[in-house]
């Protein structure tokens, strides 16, 4: 007898079926509405990826399912999987989508089995029905209850009359941001949080404690990175406790040179065949000109990195904060110093001073970004060696290290300033002068 082939059709139900027929009811029946279910939203634009001398952007990421608290709180993520397949087929791409959009939980479904995994325990669980709107609340802040006046003010809609809704990073920073205001968290995290995610930085892994809290030589390489872009405060002082973080002989009130040390102690290493870390560093002329103790801590960049180039930056690019002129240090870690580049980016010609209303634009970089790589003396641009900058004596000690270079290139100019400016420059000078004696003071005392 003939045996036969029996094929038995595999379930023909697609994951739009799982949705319409499984989640969409199941959500209904644990009190959430339509206005708190985005179904099949697409939330990136997809990525960009260059191979040779084409660009190509990747797929977008569409979650099929994104529940909110209110109408631009998400709290969660689902991804509905068809019928055939296990429910657990989807939780890695639940997980990716929720941690992108800030929830806290992720779900996936084949439509009659349901996981839950939640980043708050990081417990992964089959689970029979989806929570309600308020159970999610409850549990997402447990351990830090929200008071009702501040759930009000979190959950109430974004400008709705703006016409268009914010991208998802937006909307991250801004319900962080008013959680955070509203929690009367620190204005500079608050700050620092808004500032990378409206940047497109998706996780922002802020330490909100004291940089230079920790011991220079308990930094090892685990805590080196490879690039480092910061405008560390200066002007200040730091209490004596921190400086006994420093060496002995490194030691200095001025806030922005124990940064420089910081920075310099975080850099990684360059080891056969691996670039060493990069640094982009604001400072102010004073740091430039400063003796002493500053001119060792430039001498130590010099001959450890790379200090390859100085945008000189034009005066008042920081009001109304500080009238200080400032400057950009670019220095790689990996070889010692040869030659010192200088760019003075120059104002535009109608352009007197910068303001907060009117501050430096973009566009002002652009013959500076044009020259990086194909480096020539011009009206803007000079180069000296290391060996003029760092002064010794016929007994080879350090005199001085002295970064604060005019430009030789542009003919002299007589500019009189304004005398807002020029009181400001005089006070400039008698705090490096109070610098200079207090480290005398420090000597004498030793």
């Amino acid at each position: 007898m003939e045996s036969k082939r029996i094929i038995v059709p595999r379930n023909s139900d697609t994951e739009a079926d799982t949705c319409r027929k499984e989640v969409t009811p199941r959500l209904y029946a644990s009190e959430w509405k339509d206005e708190h279910i985005l179904e099949q939203r697409t939330f990136t634009d997809g990525k960009i990826v260059v191979l040779g001398k084409v660009a190509k952007r990747q797929k977008p990421k569409k979650a099929d399912y994104i529940l909110r608290i209110g109408q631009n709180f998400p709290i969660a993520v689902i991804e509905a999987k068809k019928k055939y397949k296990t429910a657990a087929a989807g939780l890695q791409q639940a997980k990716d989508y929720a941690e992108t959009l800030d929830c806290r939980f992720a779900y996936a479904t084949n439509g009659t089995e349901i996981v839950e995994f939640d980043f708050i325990t990081g417990l992964e669980t089959v689970i029979t029905k989806y929570p309600t709107p308020q159970e999610l609340w409850n549990r997402l802040h447990a351990t830090d209850p929200v008071p009702e006046s501040i759930k009000e003010i979190l959950l109430k809609p974004l400008s709705p009359n703006l016409g268009k809704s914010p991208r998802y990073y937006q909307e991250i920073a801004i319900n962080r941001a008013v959680q955070a205001i509203l929690e009367a968290k620190p204005l500079p995290y608050l700050l620092c949080q808004m500032n990378l995610l409206l940047h497109g930085l998706e996780y922002p892994n802020i330490d909100s404690g004291n940089s230079l809290r920790t011991p220079l030589r308990d930094i090892g390489d685990r805590d080196r990175v490879d690039i480092i872009i910061t405008n560390p405060p200066f002007g200040g002082e730091e209490e004596r406790g921190i400086l006994n973080n420093f060496p002995d002989d490194m030691r200095t009130a001025e806030t922005a040179m124990l940064f420089l040390q910081l920075i310099m102690r975080r850099l990684k290493r360059a080891k056969p065949g691996t670039r060493g870390g990069r640094a982009a560093v604001v400072v102010p002329n004073g740091t430039l000109f400063a003796d002493g103790i500053a001119a060792r801590i430039k001498e130590q960049m010099m001959k450890e990195y790379n200090l390859h180039t100085v945008v000189r930056l034009p005066d008042g690019v920081f009001e109304p904060y500080t009238s200080i002129p400032s400057n950009l240090l670019f220095f790689e870690q990996g070889k010692p110093t040869q030659d010192v580049w200088f760019y003075e980016i120059q104002p535009p010609a109608e352009r007197k001073k910068y303001s907060k209303t009117k501050p430096i634009q973009f566009e002002e970089f652009a013959t500076c970004i044009a020259w990086w790589n194909n480096r020539e003396e011009n009206e803007n641009a000079w180069c000296i060696p290391a060996a003029d900058i760092l002064q010794y004596d016929a007994g080879g000690k350090l005199l001085s290290a002295n970064l604060d270079r005019k430009n030789p290139n542009r003919r002299n100019e007589t500019e009189y300033a304004e005398p807002a400016e020029a009181i400001a420059a005089i006070l400039e000078k008698e705090k490096q002068i109070v610098y200079l004696l207090d480290e005398i003071k420090h000597l004498v005392r030793q």
